[in-house]
């Protein structure tokens, strides 16, 4: 028997997300974003497949890991992992093992990006161009706090606006 959809539905629904296929072609490491009703929120966990045999298994717990990237030999995934912070990287064996943190960065990382060697991975991050070298937190909100000054009429025309340094 079937029956329509119902608004509650949305939350039992998992939805794949972001894959990543291995170098050798027979794994997809994918992110399953879920709802957690209860919280309000969605959450990401990493999982990867066989992409003949179909078997999936869960990599990472979440609740906000996102953006796979396979090491050139296939024996590590880099991904980002959220949660009370910004995003920063982690590094994790595909064969099992704890995810180990690489960046600890004050505005989070970008997706990471393997070079061709697999000795590097590269990812792009926010930057604090006003930041004196050494400076702690605390300094960082004072300066925040400031008044803003624009340079230039067209500070907004990136779409994003003008983005306070914190």
């Amino acid at each position: 028997m079937t029956r329509r959809q119902r608004i509650d539905d949305l939350t039992a629904t998992a939805v794949p997300e972001q894959p990543a296929l291995s170098p050798d072609g027979g794994r997809i490491a994918y992110v399953l974003r879920t709802c957690d009703a209860d919280g309000d929120r969605n959450t990401r966990a990493l999982w990867i497949v066989g992409a003949a045999s179909g078997r999936p298994r869960r990599l990472t717990r979440g609740p906000a890991d996102s953006a796979p990237a396979w090491s050139p030999d296939g024996a590590h995934v880099a991904f980002l992992r959220g949660g009370a912070g910004p995003a920063q990287m982690w590094l994790l064996p595909t064969e099992g093992g704890e995810a180990e943190q690489v960046t600890d960065l004050p505005f989070g990382a970008g997706a990471p990006v393997w070079s061709p060697d697999g000795s590097k991975v590269a990812f792009a991050a926010m930057t604090d161009r006003e930041a004196v070298p050494g400076e702690d937190g605390e300094a960082r909100r004072r300066r925040a706090a400031g008044p803003i000054v624009t340079g230039r009429l067209d500070y907004r025309t990136d779409g994003a606006g003008l983005l306070r340094t914190l």
